[in-house]
């Protein structure tokens, strides 16, 4: 496990197994959080599919929607996984991922 990116309310570590990395997205995923993840699924470590652990979020915004939706739209095989109550709560305001 590395630990990349951490912040006071921000926290980002992976764990590659095989071709598929797992993201563990802790804190708050906000305005000022989300362009960190962002930049991260942006970089040469992303290849094959990644699994984004949202099980330690304690908020997400529609800004951290924007990312996953963005990598998506990149072509980054991106699923969510273990998904914490804050994200739960804005995946039942959209359509099916």
């Amino acid at each position: 496990m590395n630990a990349l990116l951490t912040g006071v309310d921000f926290g980002l570590t992976t764990t590659q197994r095989g071709g598929t990395l797992r993201v563990s997205v802790t804190g708050d995923v906000d305005a000022a959080t989300a362009p960190r993840l962002a930049a991260f699924l942006r970089t040469d470590r992303v290849t094959g599919r990644v699994e984004l652990d949202l099980s330690g979020v304690t908020y997400f915004s529609s800004a951290g929607m924007e990312v996953v939706l963005g990598a998506r739209r990149a072509g980054v095989d991106v699923v969510l996984v273990a998904v914490a109550p804050p994200v739960e709560r804005l995946l039942a305001l959209l359509p099916p991922l």
